[in-house]
């Protein structure tokens, strides 16, 4: 779906490159355990939906919201995480 999207190599590949790097951890935990998982999760996340995301399927409306979902969710990451995380 990213490569349909029109999305670089280079960006496609550092995708690639954070979600090996990720251990596979439940984030539907529920509470105060939830906080436990790291803020990096995020990409994880975003990227996955990212994958899935069934461009043809959907409406213009549709896309530009969840991209605009998915810039809001790694704005917000980006603006906590410690600049040594980043």
């Amino acid at each position: 779906v990213a490569r349909l999207a029109g999305l670089p190599e280079e960006v496609l590949q550092r995708a690639r490159q954070l979600l090996e790097q990720q251990p596979e951890r439940d984030t539907r935990l529920p509470g105060s355990q939830a906080r436990k998982i790291p803020l990096v999760s995020t990409e994880k996340q975003v990227l996955q939906e990212l994958v899935s995301f069934n461009l043809i399927a959907a409406t213009p409306l549709e896309a530009m919201e969840r991209i605009f979902r998915w810039q809001q969710q790694l704005q917000k990451q980006q603006a906590i995480v410690p600049m040594g995380r980043r």
